[in-house]
């Protein structure tokens, strides 16, 4: 594996979200653990000054700011255009990472080569857990 490129990529799309945006942003650094990652913020024109919070408080995280809200799935495509990690993790601006939760991921990812994807376990602030998965529709 090259040392050079992140193990993951983590994109996070926000839209004033400013104060979540910076309690998620300071969750990654103890989440990361050894690994190495990269954050990309895609702000989608807040006016709450999330993109200059985190120009100052998170000068590490790549940010791309849009002039214009382009919506969230557009906003991811524009980050996957210059994630660089093995892996690319979508991140909610109001989500939380615990300790070693990345630690968890890519020890799934490497023993289980054929899967494409994974998903996490989410849980509420009291510890429920919260669904993140559902079936798709049939006919």
């Amino acid at each position: 594996m090259d040392h050079n490129i992140p193990e993951a990529s983590v994109i996070i799309v926000s839209f004033n979200t400013r104060e979540l945006l910076r309690k998620c942003l300071t969750s990654l650094k103890t989440a990361t653990g050894k690994h190495k990652i990269e954050i990309i913020v895609v702000d989608n024109a807040s006016k709450d000054q999330s993109a200059e919070m985190v120009k100052t408080d998170f000068p590490n995280v790549r940010l791309l700011h849009s002039k214009t809200n382009l919506g969230f799935a557009a906003a991811n495509n524009w980050a996957f255009t210059v994630a660089t990690g093995r892996y690319w993790i979508l991140l909610n601006p109001d989500a939380e990472m615990q300790y070693d939760a990345l630690d968890h991921a890519f020890r799934f990812m490497l023993d289980h080569p054929r899967a494409a994807m994974a998903g996490a376990k989410l849980t509420a602030p009291d510890g429920t857990t919260q669904p993140s998965a559902r079936q798709f529709p049939s006919l």
